[in-house]
């Protein structure tokens, strides 16, 4: 696992949640989309959203963590991706591996 540092010239920031300032769909992010598709075999709103970001031409969108109160999840589709979009391994104590030969051997 690596943290890395992000720099994306278009994000969607959903990260407050829903407010009136969003269209209605978005009230949805939260929904039970395994429910709805497995077992209900209807399509989850949130796959309209995802949609609607990909047609806005974003990289990413940012929204509210579920199983973490106050944290923040951001996916990344990297096909929309471009030269002003930037990810560098955030290492500051220099821990992780530089190369194969940099790796300890565990004997």
């Amino acid at each position: 696992m690596a943290a890395y540092r992000v720099t994306l010239a278009r994000i969607v920031d959903f990260s407050g949640g829903f407010s009136p300032a969003w269209d209605a769909l978005w009230r949805e992010w939260d929904c039970a989309w395994k429910d709805l598709w497995f077992r209900q075999r209807i399509e989850p709103p949130t796959w309209e959203m995802a949609d609607r970001v990909l047609a806005s031409r974003a990289a990413s969108l940012a929204f509210p963590s579920t199983r973490q109160p106050g944290g923040v999840n951001l996916v990344l589709y990297p096909d929309q991706l471009t030269a002003d979009d930037l990810f560098d391994v955030h290492d500051p104590d220099r821990l992780s591996p530089r190369d194969r030969t940099s790796w300890r051997s565990p004997l």
